[in-house]
């Protein structure tokens, strides 16, 4: 009864294992970082790349993996064996901000490779406080006008301005003056929530466009239960569905008069509210998951002889593999890159939220400031200078690094005097920075304060205001 046993065993063992054919070219560096750089930039930086096989290699195309307007507009077409050519990447920075990181891939005619993964990553800041700004209208009722002013710093530049509006919804009517920014919602404005951005141009050299968020939600006559659907997270192979009490403010006839339409694959329809009621109907969507990630689409319903314009309803979720959580979806997301998408961010917010606009940047946490300041005060009493300042941080795992900001006067305006110093990115205590200004006149005395940037490139004050006054002699 063995001997059939160990024949197997012994005819397993003389089977080879399969071969895998290896890749011949060597993208360097696989993991590239680029310096500092601030919102709408361009950002270029080059890779090198090998042919260390025996055959020559076609290169087809290099796509972006990633959220951003990233290329390749250089590489070569072809790498005879022990060749090297130069992959030429450009990447606008746009309103990224924080650890930023884009992913891209190079498709090749070799039959056993599928694609060479490579990726840019940094940090993005904002020249401007807040760092995120935003106009926020609230809820109103279709048919009023509502007017918003957000005032705006920047300590770049000791006098700028914003310049012009370079573009703007049609539905809001916007005048600039000096860091000001008046927005008016119009009366006529779509229901549903107001989305898109304001862009700016200003006069800050470093950074000389801004982004301008825009929150709020219009109701007219069809009131949601909800502002968002909620589909939850779905495995992949089955079906998300979800449903909407919708009403009719003015209590009007709904079901048999409320139409709706979805993009494909997404079916929805208006059933009747149960109990049944002679305003009130129920959404229902569904559709199919097929692969991992967030999704989402917008449904729009009419009312038939109605002129209120068309109402969107959006919809959101995850999809997930077999036996996979939430949980971990988001964790493989965040170790494929270096900040998550915003869209899984926010596909992962319906999950719990289904209310939030859909269009809503998640309100950033507040940063954790752990570093402590020891500065100098003393005197310096080497003729011109340069001034010094040091300090110590103790925990910088969210901390991105620093910035110094100088004045002529203890009120201020205090205007940036260093680059981004960048944090050393450890957990041990006693790190110590210097900054060295040498940029300082015997005689005069000079005030500091010292930011520390997270990770999200959210500044928040680190020290008290420190005083320096130069030796005249």
């Amino acid at each position: 009864m063995r001997l059939p046993l160990l024949a197997g065993l012994s005819l397993a063992l003389l089977v080879p294992p399969a071969s895998a054919t290896a890749a011949s070219l060597t993208i360097s560096p696989k993991h590239a970082r680029f310096a500092p750089s601030y919102q709408y930039q361009q950002i270029r930086h080059e890779y090198r790349v090998v042919n260390e096989g025996d055959k020559p290699v076609v290169l087809d195309r290099i796509e972006a993996r990633s959220a951003g307007n990233g290329r390749a507009v250089d590489f070569p077409r072809r790498l005879e064996p022990g060749q090297t050519g130069t992959i030429t990447i450009e990447q606008p920075t746009e309103d990224f901000l924080g650890n930023s990181g884009f992913r891209f891939a190079l498709f090749t005619d070799e039959a056993d490779v599928d694609r060479y993964r490579f990726s840019l990553s940094g940090f993005i800041q904002s020249a401007y406080e807040p760092e995120r700004p935003g106009i926020d209208f609230g809820e109103l009722r279709r048919g009023s006008a509502v007017t918003r002013t957000l005032k705006l710093e920047s300590r770049e530049a000791a006098d700028w301005r914003l310049v012009e509006v370079i573009e703007a919804p049609d539905f809001l009517k916007i005048a600039l003056d000096g860091h000001s920014i008046t927005a008016t919602l119009a009366e006529d404005a779509p229901p549903g929530f107001v989305t898109g951005s304001v862009l700016v141009k200003t006069s800050v050299p470093t950074q000389d466009r801004l982004a301008i968020g825009l929150r709020g939600y219009v109701s007219g006559s069809l009131v949601p239960e909800q502002r968002a659907l909620g589909l939850g997270a779905v495995e992949i192979g089955g079906e998300a569905q979800g449903t909407l009490r919708i009403v009719h403010r003015d209590g009007k006839p709904l079901p048999q008069r409320l139409k709706v339409s979805a993009p494909a694959p997404w079916k929805a329809r208006i059933a009747p509210c149960k109990p049944a009621g002679r305003s009130c109907a129920v959404l229902e969507v569904r559709g199919p998951i097929t692969a991992p990630g967030p999704f989402g689409d917008v449904a729009q319903l009419t009312i038939s002889g109605d002129d209120e314009p068309t109402l969107p309803i959006r919809f959101f979720g995850v999809g997930l593999r077999k036996g996979q959580s939430v949980r971990q979806f988001a964790a493989e997301e965040q170790a494929e890159q270096a900040i998550p998408a915003p869209s899984l961010d926010h596909a992962l917010a319906q999950i719990t939220r289904p209310d939030a606009p859909a269009n809503a940047t998640p309100p950033p946490s507040a940063p954790t400031s752990p570093a402590t300041v020891s500065a100098e005060t003393r005197t310096v009493s080497s003729g011109s200078g340069p001034a010094r300042i040091h300090w110590e941080a103790d925990n910088e795992l969210r901390t991105a690094g620093y910035v110094v900001y100088r004045a002529s006067d203890r009120a201020g305006p205090y205007v940036r005097a260093s680059d981004l110093i960048e944090a050393h990115r450890g957990a041990d205590a006693g790190r110590r920075y210097e900054f060295v200004d040498e940029r300082v006149k015997a005689g005069q005395t000079y005030y500091y304060y010292i930011d520390a940037v997270s990770n999200k490139g959210i500044k928040t004050r680190l020290s008290p205001v420190l005083r320096k006054t130069i030796a005249s002699g």
